[in-house]
């Protein structure tokens, strides 16, 4: 029989009632002795009477954690951080702020007047920044992304889509472009839910102004999605959170106005705004003071700018009061000195024990101090972070310190923990993962569950792993590089498509659901599928420069949301010779852009290759490499490959990405070379290749095929092509050997490259650009799926062998 709660001297209610006055650290210990006190001391019932019991009126705390490189060995002389603590809630994942071995790892500090800085609960974000007041001990936070933090616990909620929202992708026209987002965190009483809401918008007010609303609920099998109702015509920056109040979230626009959010009924408001914002400078922020809503504005360092705080004493009536104000101008020298700060924001008011009413202040260094409301213009620091440990926080542009609440409240669970505890969905979510992208895309409107399944990372990972396991090449046609058009095979053929025809224009063979190329002088990484990606600008210059660029193609998934959409017209698609001038100019490289996949991190990798000098007489040649991550914006420079690279596109496999090293540039070598890149490791490699010496100047293209890398080497005088496949210990052995002469001139040794091998029956996929098809190399036996030969000019379409893949370039 198992035990209860209180199967000893005291009944389970008195136990109940006694752990609800314990520290959240010492409450949430107890939850490992016994199954049901596990269960009945990680209830929300219990959480929120533990909330209540611990939270006492006029107690003021504050979080934060250390800066980057400070641990507590190097905690100094003074008030020393107190006790250890534990993760109540489990372990969170360990992602951005998570240490090497050896390294301690970081923790959530406290501090409060008049007491010593204590130790909280592990940090695995790094330094991060809090926007909101604690909401029942949960703080919204930001790091490289969102999150919800409860730092009594320690445990953190990343929200899914919030490092580089998809709403915020460009789309066309360019004045839709929604450039801002603020987020917010409110608690709906009705039905206890916490919910996360962003609002989206562009860059100024005017006809072609867009706005955009988002709820995710957390702890609740979904994703993010639209509201009751579409918010007004707005603009609200990053830097101003929503501030939750009486039920509502409250956001602050660029023009001064506010708009509720209701979280309840999803619906949105406005409320006055206090007079005279119009003078009160470009910064303004809003935040809860005393359980009123609060604006303060002016600057530090300006003559003419006073700080003004303003409350709303009368939310019904829209009545606001100007409650302070003071000039820092007047500050003496040795006030300034000790806080050494950019700015500073309001944290809390209250009355002091001789009766004093006063406003707590957070500075950009984490000082605090107190401004006297009656009578005062001189702060009295009450915190410095300086006493209190080696080293000193810099001058943060963003707050690194916040309010803080003793809670057990969870912060909920990710998406894939929710679809692991299900066995239903978890049985869903293995039929799903087999099907193609569109059939799957369509499924997800069946129900919000689906529909954050499917937008998962781990479902993700997991579709494009086994959706295309000994699946027949899927074969589309590039329409346009600039805005990643594809259309499919079938479409062409059909005549209900075009395609582009280029003579500089290349691509890869897919990489874990994403395929690159290069287009004349700038290169492109992108999801043929998803009908989205992004351009890499190569001019020459040492700033590499990207543009996103999206929208929504004939098979666009990465809103699953709009899956019934259909072919978006085309007409603007050339169907002829791409516009863009033909002359080279000596600036399109095939093998400018290699692709690969760092399973460590789940991140593709983009490793960008150009030539700043080339000199075929000398055969001097320099190389310059740049380095990013797919999501990133920023390049990395890296050593150049110790070999010249051919102008030839390069490959992915099993952790590496492939190029075939220039005969004619460099030393003279008398046989094939290979340049690796090992995107763990950041490594450069030479390989041998194989004997291709004797195929005089036939042409050589490097690829991936049936898992392994290969060599394909046309041979002129036999109207051949033999592809060449690496064994174990690097040994190389010819596979392939096929015969063109009977094809020829639609198949010659000039233009035949091999691009994938049909798993179903081995048969080899060519292309020339001017003609695609299938050949047997039992039989010799081809199948021409599509060809546009003999037909004038010179330029080729260029098909793409691509993974059904909801794989994102954000």
């Amino acid at each position: 029989m198992a035990r209860g709660l209180g199967d000893g001297d005291l009944p389970d209610d008195v136990l109940t009632e006694v752990f609800s006055y314990l520290p959240a650290k010492s409450a949430g210990r107890f939850r490992a002795l016994s199954r049901s006190w596990r269960a009945t001391l990680s209830s929300m019932t219990f959480a929120h009477l533990h909330l209540q019991r611990t939270t006492k009126p006029g107690e003021i705390k504050v979080f934060f954690s250390l800066p980057d490189g400070t641990s507590e060995e190097e905690s100094s002389h003074g008030n020393a951080p107190e006790e250890e603590s534990c993760n109540d809630d489990g372990t969170p994942e360990e992602e951005d702020g998570s240490c090497d071995d050896g390294i301690e790892e970081p923790y959530f500090y406290a501090w409060q007047p008049g007491g010593a800085v204590k130790k909280l609960a592990p940090n695995y974000l790094g330094l991060g920044t809090p926007l909101t007041r604690p909401l029942h001990g949960l703080v919204l936070m930001r790091n490289t992304r969102y999150h919800v933090v409860n730092p009594s616990t320690g445990a953190a909620l990343a929200l899914p889509d919030s490092s580089n929202p998809s709403a915020k992708q460009i789309r066309r026209p360019l004045w839709y472009y929604l450039k801002h987002v603020a987020y917010g965190l409110g608690y709906c009483a009705v039905t206890g839910d916490y919910k996360a809401v962003r609002i989206f918008s562009n860059e100024a007010s005017h006809e072609f102004t867009q706005i955009l609303c988002e709820v995710f609920v957390l702890g609740k099998l979904a994703y993010w999605r639209y509201p009751a109702q579409d918010p007004p015509v707005c603009v609200i920056k990053e830097e101003n959170p929503g501030v939750f109040l009486s039920g509502y979230l409250h956001f602050l626009c660029l023009d001064g106005e506010i708009i509720a959010f209701d979280i309840t009924a999803e619906t949105f408001g406005s409320v006055l705004p206090p007079p005279y914002l119009e003078d009160a400078g470009p910064i303004i922020k809003m935040t809860e003071l005393n359980g009123c809503l609060c604006v303060c504005h002016g600057e530090l360092g300006y003559s003419d700018k006073e700080y003004h705080i303003w409350v709303l004493t009368n939310y019904k009536e829209g009545e606001w009061e100007q409650i302070y104000r003071f000039d820092p101008t007047y500050w003496a020298e040795p006030d300034w000195t000790q806080l050494d700060c950019s700015w500073i924001a309001p944290l809390c008011m209250y009355t002091s024990e001789d009766g004093t009413k006063k406003i707590m202040f957070d500075t950009g260094n984490c000082k605090v101090f107190t401004m006297d409301v009656m009578n005062g213009n001189t702060p009295e620091i009450l915190f410095n972070p300086d006493d209190t440990m080696v080293g000193r926080f810099e001058d943060f542009t963003e707050p690194r310190l916040g309010l803080f609440e003793e809670s057990l409240v969870p912060v909920g669970c990710t998406i894939e923990e929710m679809v692991l505890s299900c066995p239903k969905t978890k049985a869903w979510f293995d039929i799903l993962k087999w099907m193609p992208t569109r059939h799957v895309a369509d499924l997800s409107l069946v129900c919000r569950g689906w529909h954050a399944m499917v937008k998962d990372d781990n479902f993700v990972r997991s579709h494009v792993a086994h959706a295309n396991l000994n699946k027949s090449p899927r074969i589309m046609m590039i329409q346009d590089t600039l805005v990643k058009r594809c259309c499919n095979l079938e479409d062409v053929i059909n005549g209900t498509e075009g395609c582009q025809l280029s003579l500089h224009l290349v691509c890869s063979q897919p990489c874990h659901g994403l395929n690159a190329g290069t287009h004349h002088s700038h290169s492109f990484v992108y999801n043929p599928v998803g009908g989205h990606g992004e351009n890499i600008m190569l001019d020459g210059v040492d700033d590499v420069d990207d543009l996103d660029d999206v929208y929504d193609g004939a098979d666009n998934v990465d809103d699953v949301d709009d899956a019934d959409d259909g072919v978006d017209n085309v007409d603007d698609v050339d169907d002829g010779v791409d516009n863009v001038d033909d002359v080279d100019n000596g600036m399109f490289f095939a093998g400018q852009t290699g692709l690969g996949y760092d399973s460590q991190n789940n991140k593709h990798v983009i490793v960008l290759i150009t030539y700043k000098q080339k000199n075929l007489a000398t055969r001097e040649y320099q190389l310059e490499c740049k380095l990013r991550y797919v999501n990133k914006k920023k390049c990395h420079s890296v050593d150049p490959p110790p070999r010249p690279i051919a102008d030839v596109p390069p490959t992915w496999v099993d952790g590496k990405i492939f190029w075939l090293v220039d005969p004619n540039l460099g030393p003279v070598s008398q046989k094939c070379e290979i340049v690796s890149f090992d995107v763990e490791t950041k490594e450069f490699q030479v390989l041998g290749g194989p004997p291709c010496s004797s195929y005089n100047d036939g042409n050589m293209s490097i690829l991936q095929l049936q898992g392994a890398l290969c060599v394909a080497c046309s041979d002129k005088r036999s109207n051949a092509l033999d592809i060449w496949m690496m064994k174990d210990a690097g040994i190389w052995s010819m596979e392939y050997h096929i015969e063109l002469e009977e094809f020829s001139p639609q198949y010659s040794w000039e233009k035949t490259t091999p691009l994938a091998i049909d798993p179903t029956d081995g048969r080899i996929l060519l292309s020339t650009g001017r003609s695609l098809g299938y050949i047997d190399p039992k039989t010799g036996a081809m199948e021409t799926l599509y060809s546009n030969h003999g037909q004038p000019g010179d330029a080729n379409f260029c098909p793409v062998i691509c993974h059904e893949s909801f794989v994102s370039t954000l």
